[in-house]
């Protein structure tokens, strides 16, 4: 069976129908570093409360049989220092919960780092999960390296810049009010 790593751009928000969202999903800034064997996501998210002090309980899904190697995920407090937060994986190992914690009225940041082998020659990474929130997410930026080795790469959103920075070829693009219809898609050979 092929697995196609898929990863989360936007967070999904895990809430009964019936619970009203209690926060924003403002921004995300995204390292997507591909190699022969694996591919590693570094996320930084931004979230404001709407009222506080606030707890957002958030679902970052990943495709079933294909749960990452390794996961880390920390949240920034005022002070500036990053805290572990602590996660428990979905029984079907679709995602992993979380909960942010807001305490004041400035951005909350959050950090998620993870990787997963790759098994086939593409990558599909979630964006259109941003729709289940209230809002398009104010900014999004994305930076994705990709071996230079590999041909005939192709990136589903058009890049503002495409590098060569030692090894990789680097894509990079921002958006603003980012309210994506579709996910971004990575083929190479």
């Amino acid at each position: 069976m092929i697995c196609r790593a898929v990863f989360l751009l936007s967070i999904l928000l895990y809430s009964s129908p019936a619970m009203p969202l209690v926060g924003d999903f403002k921004c995300e800034r995204i390292k997507i570093t591909i190699d022969s064997r694996q591919a590693a996501v570094d996320g930084t998210y931004w979230f404001k409360a709407r009222a506080v002090p606030a707890k957002i309980s958030i679902l970052y899904p990943f495709p079933k049989g294909c749960y990452p190697d390794s996961i880390t995920v920390e949240q920034q407090y005022p002070s500036g220092c990053f805290t572990p937060v602590r996660f428990s994986p979905a029984k079907d190992s679709s995602g992993v919960f979380f909960d942010i914690v807001i305490t004041d009225t400035a951005l909350a940041q959050c950090r998620v780092w993870y990787r997963q082998a790759l098994k086939s020659k593409e990558f599909q990474y979630i964006l259109k999960s941003t729709r289940s929130w209230d809002n398009p997410l104010d900014s999004a930026s994305f930076i994705i390296e990709i071996p230079k080795m590999f041909n005939k790469q192709t990136v589903s959103y058009q890049p503002d810049s495409i590098d060569i920075i030692g090894d990789f070829i680097v894509y990079s693009f921002k958006r603003t009010a980012f309210w994506p219809a579709e996910d971004l898609l990575i083929y190479w050979e």
